[in-house]
């Protein structure tokens, strides 16, 4: 039977070759779901590296590997902490940017992953892009720390002490562009002051300076400062807070007259592209690691508090960070590399 060309321009009519498109677009959805959720399912089935862009024995550090002990029990996998250091984490962000994206290739950040692509222009990486969002881990204040022999007894001393000797006091920095080397930014700023920065590579790095007495003043959170404060040998002027926390009971700095807040969180992320399936379960895991009684003793023996978070709301607070920072790097006309 021959076909009479009212049918031959109805097969090929642009509602059809719509139709038939859209079936196309509709199957490659289905098997690419299907072939997500296979690999989810199966997910992990091999050793998972943690990478951490800061030295052993930091904060991130130490929150890095409180995630891979209670991921290893939950997943049946090893988690296997790597450490990558440089530029303030810098190294070990752009490492990780370019692993595959199939979940085994994670990294504990700091806040700074929202602020180093805007301080740095050797970065190339943009934080929104490059990386998928997994889950929270902590977040704390910074506090306004000193040596044991510093002349100022308290904040406005020190206020009054930074005024009166502009560039003399000597601030210790965990990386040039870290953030709490934005947090003492922030502060010189609020409090119109001027301080020389020393960037060390890392808290370990940092912290026996300010102990010594080799630098004058650090914006550090609790962390592994606990044992120094405790023992005397460095003294605790404020806290960088929205309002005292009932364990250690440290006036703010704006209670003492400079009104400014800064906290560090401490998050979980993937290289861009990582399946929903795989992101969503390793949210998961890690918010029933943040609730479960050994992490959370680790985590408040160092004063932090966990933060729970689905990838959506830590995506925010990246974007969010960004901006908020972005205006403290603009207005210090501050810039590293």
């Amino acid at each position: 039977m021959q076909m009479t060309r009212r049918d031959a321009a109805g097969a090929n009519s642009p509602q059809r070759m719509a139709a038939l498109v859209a079936g196309c677009l509709l199957l490659a959805g289905a098997m690419l779901w299907t072939t997500q959720r296979a690999h989810a399912q199966s997910y992990p089935n091999k050793p998972i590296k943690l990478v951490v862009g800061n030295v052993a024995g930091g904060t991130t550090d130490l929150l890095g590997r409180i995630i891979a002990d209670g991921l290893k029990s939950r997943l049946g996998q090893p988690v296997v902490v790597e450490n990558r250091v440089g530029a303030a984490s810098l190294v070990g962000l752009e490492y990780l940017m370019k692993q595959p994206a199939d979940g085994y290739s994670l990294i504990c950040s700091a806040s700074s992953i929202s602020t180093l692509n805007i301080l740095n222009r050797n970065a190339t990486y943009d934080a929104a892009r490059d990386f998928t969002p997994i889950a929270g881990i902590t977040i704390a204040p910074f506090l306004v720390m000193v040596r044991s022999d510093f002349p100022a007894q308290n904040l406005a001393e020190f206020v009054a002490y930074a005024k009166a000797n502009p560039g003399k006091i000597n601030v210790g920095a965990t990386g040039s562009g870290s953030f709490d080397h934005l947090a003492g930014t922030a502060f010189a700023l609020k409090s119109g002051t001027k301080m020389t920065w020393i960037a060390y590579k890392g808290e370990s790095g940092a912290l026996p300076d300010l102990v010594a007495g080799r630098v004058d003043v650090m914006f550090l959170q609790w962390g592994t400062t606990g044992p120094h404060v405790a023992s005397g040998k460095v003294r605790v002027l404020a806290s960088m807070s929205a309002a005292r926390d009932p364990k250690l009971n440290i006036p703010t700095a704006t209670e003492l007259g400079t009104p400014v807040e800064a906290a560090a969180w401490f998050a979980l992320f993937g290289p861009a592209g990582v399946p929903k399936d795989i992101v969503d379960l390793l949210n998961r895991e890690t918010n029933a690691v943040l609730r479960g009684t050994d992490a959370q003793e680790r985590i408040h023996a160092v004063y932090q508090q966990p933060m729970l978070m689905t990838p959506g709301e830590l995506g925010a607070l990246v974007r969010s960070s960004a901006e908020t920072w972005g205006t403290v790097i603009k207005a210090a006309n501050l810039k590293v590399e």
